[in-house]
């Protein structure tokens, strides 16, 4: 919902002391009146003993995917014409989305989500040692895409990096907001969704969320251990196996986590001082800036 109480203006989610969330029974409570709102905006209770007056604050419409609430926000307050679950909803088993890092930088999010379609700066940058697009950029509706092929990557963690292993990477990104990687690594089956959020909070600062989330559906087991686990799973009953699944899955967090920190790390530091170029000087491999930039034209 907006921030602003109807009455005076005051912030409903902060008061004088800079604490949040004044939350009760599923309900807002103004900090300077105490007028209370329910989910949807209504006023459900007036200030101290008097009647409650006909107010209501504006809600905005929201989407649950993944366990991650997506708000869609028009400036005219308008209602959504897509929705992210359009886009996105991994298929298979996967674990709930991690957080590896969460800050606020100076950089417009565009710069950002323009990452996905310079695949240059993946062997500058990042250092990978191969490179090559498998796919054409597609922009579809709200939906921009398109496939890679990554070989031997120095940032994997020291006792992966003798073992040949390649990823195959759909860069993609719903809204300018939400782009995303989904990387497919060879020969091993492993899967894992690199999340990224980009929240403006004022005109020249981002809110930066990166997750990700790891599949093991497709993992390539010997006929033998795949055996002992079905075996182990009949005997397991569903909370155990779900803690069994969980402290894999987190296993799995421990390891990826820094090499997704990394490479984050690497990209924060040049998008926070890049100057954005009206028309720039385009590459061999970041010739798809073009039809991005007028594929986000329809956001503004």
């Amino acid at each position: 919902m907006d921030a602003y109480c109807p009455h005076l203006g005051a912030h409903l989610g902060r008061d004088a002391k800079g604490r949040n969330n004044r939350l009760k029974n599923g309900c807002v409570e103004c900090p300077y009146h105490h007028l209370t709102f329910d989910a949807q905006g209504t006023c459900v209770k007036g200030a101290g003993h008097a009647p409650v007056p006909k107010a209501k604050v504006f809600t905005w419409e929201t989407e649950v995917v993944e366990g991650l609430v997506f708000v869609y926000h028009h400036k005219d307050k308008l209602p959504s014409t897509w929705k992210v679950s359009e886009f996105f909803r991994p298929e298979g088993t996967w674990s709930r989305p991690y957080m590896s890092y969460q800050g606020v930088h100076p950089i417009h999010p565009q710069d950002a989500a323009e990452n996905s379609v310079d695949t240059l700066h993946f062997r500058t940058l990042h250092q990978f040692d191969q490179v090559d697009q498998v796919t054409e950029a597609v922009a579809d509706r709200q939906h921009f895409y398109q496939t890679l092929h990554i070989g031997k990557m120095g940032i994997l963690p020291k006792f992966m990096r003798n073992v040949p292993i390649y990823s195959v990477v759909k860069e993609a990104a719903v809204g300018i907001g939400f782009p995303m990687a989904h990387n497919r690594f060879h020969p091993i089956g492993l899967q894992v969704n690199h999340l990224v959020f980009l929240t403006p909070i004022d005109e020249t600062s981002t809110n930066f969320w990166f997750y990700f989330q790891v599949s093991f559906s497709e993992v390539k087991v010997p006929r033998f251990l795949r055996k002992q686990k079905e075996r182990l799973d009949r005997h397991l009953n569903k909370h155990v196996k779900r803690a069994v699944d969980k402290a894999v899955y987190r296993a799995a967090y421990t390891v990826l986590s820094p090499m997704f920190v990394f490479i984050n790390s690497q990209d924060l530091d040049i998008w926070s001082t890049k100057s954005y170029c009206e028309k720039p000087i385009v590459l061999g491999d970041d010739g798809n800036i073009h039809l991005f930039r007028k594929w986000c034209k329809q956001f503004y």
